[in-house]
């Protein structure tokens, strides 16, 4: 219960890391924390109050633009029980094109989805969303080619621009 902060590159090249849980205790995931986590398929962000202020990952080749923190890592399933903070200006958002990310959980204790987070995750197929959500940011979903069915919770009063742009394979939306 004392950790508080994952500190920069703390797991960088964890090639052999598969699974990890982040407790609620954690407020901060610093830079390059999961660089080079060839086989971090499963993360689960256990549920509680406070927010997490998510880094950012390496810097693209030639560029003053960064990935996103988790862009190394072939995460097939995530659970996150609570809100995420990071920067978007010259950044990826966390989870952005993730292009191996199968199925999400958004827990009860989220009260927003982020602005761009879920962008580009290509296999993206399932997506549950808590019934606390009230809000989805733009394009939070936008280029998820493969999701297929989405359900929004009575909770949720916003739901921003360019949202579902792209999901071409919806073939059912309940809200």
């Amino acid at each position: 219960d004392l950790v508080t902060t994952i500190g920069k590159g703390l797991f960088n090249n964890c090639i052999s890391l598969e699974s990890i849980t982040i407790p609620k205790n954690v407020t901060s995931i610093e830079h390059y924390a999961f660089d080079r986590c060839y086989h971090l398929y499963e993360l689960h962000i256990e549920d509680g109050d406070t927010e997490i202020e998510m880094g950012y990952g390496e810097r693209y080749k030639d560029e003053d633009r960064y990935y996103g923190l988790f862009h190394d890592c072939p995460l097939e399933s995530l659970y996150i029980g609570r809100n995420l903070t990071y920067k978007l200006i010259d950044f990826d958002s966390p989870f952005g094109k993730i292009k191996t990310l199968k199925s999400v959980t958004i827990g009860d204790s989220v009260t927003a989805i982020g602005i761009e987070l879920f962008n580009e995750c290509r296999n993206l197929t399932c997506a549950i969303i808590g019934n606390n959500v009230k809000k989805i940011n733009t394009e939070a979903f936008n280029r998820c080619d493969s999701l297929t069915n989405i359900s929004i919770p009575n909770s949720v009063t916003t739901i921003g621009d360019f949202v579902f742009e792209y999901c071409c394979s919806i073939t059912d939306i309940t809200i």
